[in-house]
């Protein structure tokens, strides 16, 4: 406890309380010894006239009362000497106890004169906590450790001032360490009186609260530092108790408002909020409250007065947690996400059109691939039946000059042309409607083994006159792949096909087929060793109707690579080439791979 050395508070040692008990004693003995000798004197006389006799009995009387004074005294000092010893015993126990208790005590203990304003006694703790030796702290004045800006602290005069009036004082303040560091410590202390109106000293208990000040300075910098920053904001910000209460809004949130923090917490800042949204933001809110979950909620409002129309907001907030995982507070950002939402809701309306126009469109489509389909029946049939007629005519006139009327070498080139066209018109029409019905398939994928059609197309092609001669090779195993069997047997025949018929006349056709593993896929080349293409052409080649040799000896209809191309892709796959003109050419596809079929 703290007290100004100019004006010290009188004390007094002296005290009557041992006396007053004393003075009774004697003035009791006194009493009796008086009444002993009137009363006895008397019975006496009565008792014995006789003088001679008279005079022994008052000699006996008065030893009895010496020898009765004496035991009387001796017991007296010997039961106040008993006493004594147990007192002064339990004293010393108590000292003892008071002494031990003090010197172990986590706080820093002192006892003061308030007179001097000086030290006491002091326990070990507070000489930890200043840095100095007990020697060095006993009679050293407070106010030679108390900082200077401390010393007329109002707060420690109102505390003084409460603990002489016989309550414990309560304050803080700031102390030099011996080595010169500044500490703050927290103070609690009660003052020993003679009587009410004198106080003697003071017993005051000292925590060093450094560190808990330091703590407090930082948090006071770092909500100084948010609060900035939040008033920095262009969104709305707020934070509230782990209970929900709002207890902070930023700038750009009042100035929203149109109101105070306090006003708002007093007029309710839910009334701004569309009344068809207060019921599911409140229950979201206290949903996430109850959970200790991240809230985040849209929903309409404007600002207190209703001069503007309701705009469409984004809520978000998030609990701050303490060391142990409690939740201390709510922060939260509220933005205007109006122009967003309509926004929204126009793409929202445009797809909802967008989609009815699909379905229009795609019943239109329906109806039109129903008259495709008519239609490839109509081109299959009276297209294809006038051809085959032409041709089996062609061949009947052929084979009758061939047998009684000779035609001129002319008349029977003429005919072998027409024949060829008309082979090569029935192939352009099956072509083309191969490739029609590839693009309008449900194309369904399922696992296929590559090697098992490649197997059947060998076999085929053996059996073939035409094509018997090839030279044709394949390196298992050949992968299982994701797709459709028919189509994908049919791209394995085309690209086969073109290998054994684009290569320089009078040499053996070459066929290699392998594969290699992709990420997630299969590679599978086909290899040949005719003619090649110019690189110029690798893009061309597979367009419809586009060939990368224009002589009679490769003459075809140009559908062929186009329809592998539309087939593999339609079945997720990619195709492609490599090739050097006049050494061959290697085509590959590549579709997801699976593991082989149980």
């Amino acid at each position: 406890m703290d007290c100004d050395p100019a004006s010290p508070i009188r004390t007094e040692s002296t005290s009557t309380s041992a006396v007053r008990p004393a003075v009774r004693a004697a003035v009791l003995y006194c009493v009796v010894a008086g009444l002993w000798i009137l009363l006895s004197d008397q019975a006496v006389k009565a008792i014995w006239p006789d003088p001679g006799m008279h005079h022994r009995v008052q000699s006996f009387k008065g030893l009895f009362f010496v020898g009765f004074t004496g035991l009387l005294l001796y017991v007296l000092m010997y039961a106040r000497g008993l006493q004594q010893n147990r007192a002064q015993r339990e004293l010393r126990q108590s000292e003892e106890h008071y002494r031990g208790t003090v010197e172990l005590a986590g706080v820093g203990i002192a006892e003061a004169d308030l007179g001097t304003c000086c030290f006491l006694e002091v326990n070990r703790k507070l000489c930890e906590i200043l840095g100095y030796s007990e020697s060095e702290l006993m009679g050293t004045h407070i106010f030679d450790l108390t900082h200077p800006d401390d010393r007329d602290d109002a707060k420690c005069i109102a505390a003084l001032t409460n603990a002489t009036a016989g309550n414990v004082a309560y304050f803080e303040k700031r102390y030099f360490r011996k080595d010169g560091q500044i500490i703050w410590m927290r103070i609690s202390g009660s003052v020993t009186r003679l009587d009410p109106d004198r106080p003697l000293r003071c017993v005051a208990f000292f925590e060093d609260i450094t560190q808990q000040h330091a703590a407090q300075e930082r948090l006071r910098l770092s909500e100084a530092r948010f609060r900035e920053l939040a008033d920095a904001m262009p969104q709305m910000v707020f934070t509230s108790t782990p209970q929900g209460q709002p207890e902070y809004f930023n700038r750009r949130w009042q100035a929203y408002l149109g109101m105070t923090v306090e006003q708002a917490l007093v007029k309710g800042w839910l009334s701004i909020i569309h009344p068809d949204d207060v019921d599911h933001l409140g229950e979201s809110w206290f949903d996430a409250i109850a959970h200790g979950t991240p809230h985040q909620a849209e929903y309409r409002m404007r600002p207190a007065g209703g001069t503007v129309e309701y705009r469409w907001h984004l809520s978000r907030a998030v609990p701050s947690r303490d060391a142990e995982g409690k939740i201390v507070r709510w922060i939260g950002t509220i933005t205007d996400i109006d122009a967003q939402k309509r926004t929204t809701q126009q793409v929202q309306q445009v797809n909802e059109t967008l989609e009815q126009r699909v379905r229009e469109r795609t019943s239109q489509l329906q109806a039109a691939n129903e008259e495709l389909d008519a239609f490839s029946y109509t081109v299959s049939h009276d297209l294809r039946t006038p051809l085959q007629h032409l041709q089996t005519f062609a061949r009947s006139v052929l084979a009758r000059s061939a047998d009684t009327q000779p035609l001129d070498a002319e008349d029977v080139d003429k005919l072998r042309r027409i024949l060829a066209m008309s082979v090569r018109m029935e192939r352009l029409i099956v072509d083309l409607l191969e490739y029609s019905r590839i693009a309008r398939s449900d194309l369904k994928p399922t696992p296929v083994s590559t090697v098992t059609i490649v197997h059947e197309l060998v076999g085929q092609l053996q059996r073939d006159p035409e094509t018997a001669k090839a030279d044709i090779h394949f390196k298992e195993p050949l992968p299982w792949v994701l797709g459709n069997r028919l189509i994908l047997q049919q791209v394995f025949a085309n690209l086969i096909g073109n290998a054994i018929k684009f290569v320089t006349p009078g040499q053996t056709p070459y066929v290699n087929i392998w594969s290699e593993d992709r990420v997630g896929s299969a590679r599978i080349w086909i290899e040949d060793r005719g003619i090649g293409i110019q690189p110029d052409h690798f893009d061309r080649i597979f367009q419809p109707f586009e060939t990368a040799h224009a002589s009679d000896l490769y003459s075809g209809p140009g559908i062929g690579l186009a329809v592998v191309k539309r087939a593999v892709e339609r079945m997720g796959g990619q195709v492609g080439l490599e090739s050097v003109a006049g050494r061959g050419t290697k085509f590959w596809i590549e579709l997801p791979k699976v593991h082989a079929a149980t």
